[in-house]
């Protein structure tokens, strides 16, 4: 154990003491990963990231690297009456379970990131487009007809519950706006339904993957959206570990697929997720070798950079 003292008087003993104290808490590999002052408590806060050294492998190498997770806790030195500062910082246990929750906060941000950047690719997939019908069918209606009474759906559709949560996406989307117990399509909607006839769907579909993939998985269930956008961040994530376009065979994305999601995929129908998103320019195949676009990967790669960025 190191003895460190227990308070401090100045700002440079601060900088001095707090990686100290962050690795004698917290363990090797951690750092501060950003400082700020709160003039008005008095007090100096810095925080905590960790260094993971870990190791990727496609089919052809091994890359060996460092993840960086930032700001995972904090070390607080506050003034007190006699004139200096005294500290504290939460135990290991919470540290750890800071660190698990950042590693999937992060895993989110840059799954939503790629959704952004290939949303309307995506929407291109036949599967994903049949996925989307049910949205399809109440978009088309205002083809047709000036507004929409939700009874008018249920003689279609006869789960009201699901009926329901379809109407709320697209109202939550901007899609629909209700009036007098009718709904009615917004300019957004309109723009789509008169632009180019043979990308509508494209587009609309695109858009509601961009803007309500949170939804679409949790309000409607739509899991037949989640493999594609899967597996391709099953190439992604750690092609941005690894800082480069990893070059995988079918067996790299089923072990990183486990990785980040811990679940398998059959490998006909992984083969089959692969080759569609290949047609639709998300990934690329060439002799049994699945790469990716460099535009994605850079997508990713900002997100990871700004993440590790101090902001104060």
């Amino acid at each position: 154990m190191i003895n460190v003292p227990s308070f401090v008087a100045n700002v440079e003993q601060m900088n001095r003491l707090a990686p100290i104290l962050a690795q004698r808490e917290f363990g090797p590999g951690t750092y501060i990963s950003c400082s700020e002052e709160d003039k008005d408590r008095n007090t100096f806060i810095f925080k905590v990231g960790l260094k993971i050294p870990i190791e990727i492998s496609d089919s052809k190498d091994f890359y060996h690297t460092i993840k960086k997770l930032p700001d995972l806790e904090e070390i607080r030195f506050e003034l007190n009456d006699t004139g200096v500062y005294n500290y504290s910082m939460r135990s290991y246990e919470e540290f750890v379970e800071s660190l698990v929750r950042k590693d999937y906060k992060t895993n989110q941000i840059l799954e939503r990131e790629l959704i952004r950047n290939t949303y309307e690719s995506i929407a291109r997939i036949p599967n994903v487009a049949n996925t989307m019908t049910p949205l399809m069918e109440i978009s088309n209606y205002f083809r047709f007809n000036d507004s929409l009474d939700r009874k008018e759906l249920e003689k279609v559709r006869q789960n009201r519950e699901q009926v329901k949560n379809y109407i709320k996406f697209m109202v939550r989307g901007n899609f629909l706006i209700k009036e007098n117990g009718k709904f009615y399509p917004t300019e957004k909607l309109k723009d789509y339904l008169n632009s180019d006839p043979g990308l509508v769907s494209v587009k609309l579909i695109g858009d509601m993957l961009r803007t309500g993939y949170v939804d679409l998985m949790k309000l409607l269930h739509l899991s037949g959206l989640k493999p594609y956008l899967s597996i391709a961040f099953s190439y992604y994530q750690p092609s941005s570990e690894a800082r480069t376009l990893l070059k995988m065979g079918i067996e790299n994305i089923s072990h990183y697929h486990r990785r980040i999601y811990r679940s398998g995929v059959n490998r006909m129908k992984l083969q089959n997720h692969i080759s569609m998103l290949s047609e639709v320019n998300v990934l690329s195949i060439k002799d049994r070798i699945i790469t990716g676009l460099e535009p994605l990967l850079e997508g990713q790669l900002k997100i990871i950079d700004s993440l590790d960025t101090c902001t104060s």
